[in-house]
């Protein structure tokens, strides 16, 4: 595998021997791909008489095509529930496991040796991905840096408990691991270090190399855990996976005309797309399946349905309708009936029996590390991401925070936002690489491909609230994404209007 920076010269050269000269970020990109795939590459681009190569060029060899989709003529809306009869699909075993089980593990007493076992195992976990990197490999902890020489060049790896702004606008850090504990400093000028310090949350791990100054370090490399660029897993069956979250059942807006569309295009109802229909076999569900009580201030003015097993109940009676041969993974979210701080177990089976006696339900926790037809697929709600989107201008992209987790291999680095339930190991840490990341909870539907993980916001299914307004939360409800777990090709379908 090409990683190192020292391989963008060697890839500029590979690629002008052909007649083909690269943008800045087109070999940046390509720094992260197999040799064996760059010579296909060429291939391509040969027979295509390409001479200046750019993203959109790699992005049609290297990722898969995405299609959006406007809303499509509807008819037969009026039928009412009980006329549902599920047509014949095709279908295919089912091969689904949960890799990683969070729920047996979150169990916490919640002292404050709970919490610093939690920071030990977050630094242990991040500090042995940063062993693997060539660049990291050989950094050293604070207690030996400490004992260098002034000026000597140093290497290391730390938590950040705290990043501030001197007069001078450079970004200072404090950094610390299981022995000691020193400053960083991030020069403004440097152009790359400024850009990546404003990305950087407290708490998170990072590895900084720079000269060493009295009880301080002034970086000239700063690096995340990341993770490495690498072909996904593929299912060997032409297998679709339908991606939605945020139902808000019981809210009074919850689109729920629009939720039986998609319910009645799934029992291949609508001749549209049928082909794709007639191959789904998963419908992941990423969390706020109901609105919940008592979630947010005034919250009783936004709801019809104020009791929340009823909640539970209006949704298994929409949930049947779905084809049986489909496999539900239902994961929990803030609004749900389950303990908020994360990890979260699955919804309690007291308040949701009726969906827990669906023979085609599997409930699982937040987070949750799924293996799909050797798909390896990881469920967040994404209570974070407004950690994430606090540094950014935009709130309209959910997949740019998404790529922030994969770089600092952790979905809620930042404590005190997003309530955390403490154990002896961190449970949030990104251990293993997905093939694919799904996340809800902004209710934003949007996608990129990132080092070959397929990244996903699923969207939601609600109008915007006033509260949501007071949240600059511009919803994109009605739309479901629809991945081939074999090709990775990906439909996003609207159900809305």
């Amino acid at each position: 595998m090409i990683e190192t920076s020292s391989s963008i010269g060697i890839i500029n050269e590979k690629f002008n021997r052909n007649n083909l000269f690269l943008t800045t970020d087109s070999v940046e990109v390509l720094a992260t791909q197999e040799s064996t795939k760059l010579d296909e590459f060429i291939e391509y681009l040969k027979k295509r008489n390409v001479t200046f190569v750019g993203r959109d060029h790699i992005d049609s060899f290297f990722y898969p095509q995405v299609e959006a989709e406007a809303t499509f003529e509807y008819t037969g809306e009026n039928l009412p529930l009980d006329e549902f009869v599920p047509a014949t699909p095709l279908t295919a075993d089912h091969d689904f496991r949960i890799i990683k089980d969070v729920t047996r593990k979150v169990l916490s007493e919640g002292t404050c040796k709970n919490f610093v076992d939690m920071f030990r195992s977050r630094y242990r976990k991040l500090s042995r991905m940063f062993r693997a990197k060539p660049t990291m490999r050989d950094f050293q902890p604070l207690s030996v840096v400490k004992k260098m020489k002034i000026k000597d060049m140093v290497k290391t790896v730390g938590i950040v408990t705290d990043c501030g702004t001197t007069r001078n606008g450079h970004t200072i850090l404090t950094l610390e691991d299981e022995t000691d504990s020193i400053k960083a400093l991030l020069h403004s000028r440097n152009e790359t270090l400024a850009e990546q310090a404003r990305t950087i949350l407290t708490d998170e791990v990072v590895g900084v190399s720079g000269i060493l100054g009295q009880d301080i370090i002034f970086v000239n490399h700063l690096e995340f855990p990341d993770i490495p660029g690498r072909e996904p897993n593929h299912s060997e069956e032409d297998i679709w996976v339908a991606v939605t979250s945020d139902l808000h059942v019981g809210s009074s807006s919850f689109m729920e005309k629009a939720f039986l569309r998609f319910i009645r295009w799934l029992n291949l109802k609508y001749d549209h797309r049928a082909e794709i229909a007639r191959k789904i076999q998963y419908l992941l569900v990423v969390g706020d399946l109901v609105d919940g009580v008592g979630i947010y201030p005034g919250q009783e003015n936004d709801l019809v349905i104020p009791d929340i097993m009823e909640q539970y109940r209006n949704l298994a009676t929409l949930l049947k309708l779905i084809p049986s041969h489909i496999t539900l993974i239902l994961a929990p979210g803030n609004h749900d009936a389950t303990r908020i701080a994360e990890p979260q177990l699955p919804i309690l089976e007291e308040y949701a029996p009726d969906l827990y006696s669906m023979e085609n339900v599997r409930m699982v926790g937040n987070p949750c590390f799924l293996d799909l037809h050797s798909v390896k697929v990881l469920l967040y709600h994404g209570g974070s991401l407004f950690d994430f989107l606090a540094l950014q201008k935009e709130h309209d992209d959910a997949s740019v925070p998404m790529v922030e987790m994969l770089k600092k291999r952790h979905l809620c680095p930042m404590y005190g936002n997003v309530p955390m339930a403490p154990s002896e190991e961190d449970l949030l840490v990104i251990e293993d690489v997905p093939d694919v990341f799904v996340t809800g909870h902004i209710h934003v539907n949007s996608y990129q491909n990132y080092r070959g993980t397929t990244v996903l916001n699923a969207g939601c299914w609600m109008e915007q609230s006033e509260y949501q307004k007071t949240r600059n939360i511009k919803p994109t409800p009605c739309k479901v994404p629809l991945l081939n777990l074999k090709t990775y090709n990906m439909l996003v379908m609207d159900f809305g209007a």
